[in-house]
């Protein structure tokens, strides 16, 4: 399902009312809000649930340009 979809809003709202928090921040030892749900192999249709994580916008955009090449990365893909 696109990410644009009324489906996939409802997933994505789901998933951040099972999990508020963003894992990536957890696993810091800092608490914050989660705000995006990101997929993990970076495929957005698969939304299977073990595919899904949830993530504030800071660590999203930094895993985001990570796998995808920003800021002088290289791709990972």
């Amino acid at each position: 399902m696109p990410t644009s979809s009324a489906a996939w809003r409802a997933l994505r709202r789901e998933v951040l009312r099972e999990q508020p928090l963003c894992v990536h921040c957890l696993r810091a030892g800092r608490v914050r809000a989660a705000t995006v749900v990101d997929h993990l192999d970076g495929n957005a249709m698969n939304n299977e649930r073990g595919n899904l994580q949830p993530l504030c916008l800071s660590c999203h955009a930094i895993k985001t340009a990570r796998e995808d090449g920003g800021f002088g990365n290289p791709r990972c893909r």
